[in-house]
């Protein structure tokens, strides 16, 4: 956090973020300036409480996909939420060519935290086995006559 200035009536001025419009000031008391800077710093490990680092470290690191963590068995196999979700939208949109079918696929899911490669790939194995789609040597993708 970078402190601007104080102002004659005792607030100060703290620089929060550069847009491509330019700069945002905002005004506010040293009180709440340092209230805020406190909020914003990060957590100092002490004597008191040496896990803080080792927490942070924690949250930062991703789990390691094992045989006995259960979430990296999810990712392998298509949840039947993401079926009817995929396939009510895909039979709609009808991408033509198998590269437009995964991107198609991969945007459905782009606002919920993004989907796996690997997911993918096995959503449209499900569908090609259920007939729902078929993919030639072309690369070229067709639908089931409904």
């Amino acid at each position: 956090m970078k402190k601007i200035g104080v102002t004659n009536s005792g607030t100060t001025m703290k620089k929060i973020g550069v847009t491509n419009s330019g700069t945002i000031i905002v005004e506010m008391s040293a009180e709440v300036f340092r209230a805020f800077s406190q909020l914003q710093a990060p957590p100092v490990p002490t004597a008191e409480n040496p896990q803080s680092q080792a927490a942070k470290t924690a949250r930062q690191a991703p789990p390691v996909p094992t045989a006995e963590n259960p979430q990296s068995q999810a990712a392998k196999t298509a949840s039947p939420e993401n079926l009817a979700f995929v396939k009510k939208r895909i039979l709609k949109l009808a991408p033509k060519k198998k590269e437009g079918l995964i991107r198609s696929i991969a945007a459905m899911f782009q606002f919920k935290g993004g989907i796996e490669e690997q997911e993918i790939q096995t959503i449209i194995k499900k569908f090609q086995k259920e007939k729902i789609l078929s993919i030639d040597e072309n690369n070229r993708v067709a639908y089931k006559k409904t």
